[in-house]
């Protein structure tokens, strides 16, 4: 039994991948039967930033990428605390995270997020 995903909580959602090389932070990395791909996944850390009526998710990470998942997702989960400890300049600031939802299901306005000036290579 899952525990309910509430608006801002800490999550973790794993991550698909495929490319040439794998990047640095990659996991669970192996090639494909002819080596000229590799499949891996990378652990992203976000945080709820709207809980849809229909049961999906919107999920945000520090770098502005947002996803709707459903909460029953297999490849999300809740971050411990040692994570939230340990990577906590990871997840994105609370005060980015302002989303109101009409009754028809629709996002009505949410606050521009813009990851911090230090965030990827300048």
């Amino acid at each position: 039994m899952r525990r309910e995903l509430k608006l801002g909580m800490f999550v973790v959602y794993r991550s698909q991948r495929h490319s040439t090389s794998p990047e640095p932070n990659a996991k669970g990395v192996y090639a494909t039967p002819h080596v000229d791909d590799y499949s891996y996944y990378v652990e992203e850390y976000a945080r709820v930033a709207a809980v849809l009526p229909d049961g999906k998710l919107l999920i945000c990470t520090k770098n502005g990428t947002q996803r709707t998942l459903q909460a029953e997702e297999p490849l999300l989960r809740r971050a411990g605390w040692w994570e939230r400890l340990l990577f906590r300049k990871n997840f994105p600031p609370c005060t980015d995270i302002v989303v109101r939802i009409q009754p028809e299901d629709k996002i009505l306005e949410e606050t521009a997020f813009t990851p911090p000036s230090h965030v990827g290579w300048q």
